[in-house]
């Protein structure tokens, strides 16, 4: 995700920009802003801005501000929300400005869970594999839903859960390795009423309360 050239105030547009009470939530992204020459000068655009009550969990991704040359760098995190922006093993820059700081506002390191998947297409009779990062050896419960429902915020979890609770089917415990990595490979039914069915994956770890539940991933079998 990039941020826009120019904006109507002849500034970068920001790489992902929320306000009111947005709930942001990425995993494995890269998000850049945007940058923006004028006779006026130069401004850059910040990767991720929030306000208002907007809240944002990053995890495994690299978010940086609008590469810096000359004029006014962004931030790759701009918190202007009421709430803290949580990341985990992400990657931040400020553009490569010498004097400026990477973030603004409240930003905290807490313990999060990331999913991905390969991107390559998912057919009855074949395999599905989910990829998992978390801290080594934490245990990571997974899940498959049909469908993903309105995301809901709950005292136990650390960040939004997406309608998994009451729509999911358990379907194991997996154990990161050394590098925090856990994986599990799928077979996939060779029934040809599948075709066109929707799946969605997410996972669940913790050290402690609150809960780490990683965003949905999902697939549709052709």
């Amino acid at each position: 995700m990039r941020g826009s050239r120019t904006t109507s105030l002849l500034l970068g547009g920001h790489g992902i920009e929320a306000s009111g009470s947005s709930r942001v939530h990425l995993s494995n992204c890269t998000v850049t802003g945007g940058d923006s020459v004028s006779h006026f000068g130069v401004f850059l655009g910040s990767g991720v801005r929030m306000t208002g009550n907007g809240a944002a969990w990053l995890v495994d991704s690299t978010i940086s501000a609008a590469p810096w040359t000359i004029g006014t760098p962004g931030f790759a995190i701009h918190n202007g929300a009421t709430l803290p922006v949580i990341i985990e093993r992400c990657t931040l820059s400020n553009g490569g400005a010498t004097f400026a700081p990477t973030n603004q506002g409240l930003v905290q390191n807490r313990l999060l869970l990331g999913v991905s998947m390969p991107n390559s297409p998912v057919s009855p009779g074949g395999l599905v594999q989910v990829d998992f990062r978390t801290q080594p050896g934490l245990f990571v419960a997974y899940h498959v839903a049909f469908r993903s429902s309105t995301p809901n915020v709950h005292p136990l979890l650390a960040e939004t859960e997406w309608g998994f609770l009451a729509n999911s089917l358990f379907l194991g415990y997996l154990v990161a390795d050394a590098q925090g990595f856990a994986s599990s490979v799928l077979p996939v039914p060779n029934i040809p009423g599948l075709v066109h069915l929707p799946l969605w994956f997410s996972g669940w770890t913790a050290v402690d309360i609150p809960v780490a539940v990683s965003p949905p991933v999902g697939v549709v079998l052709r």
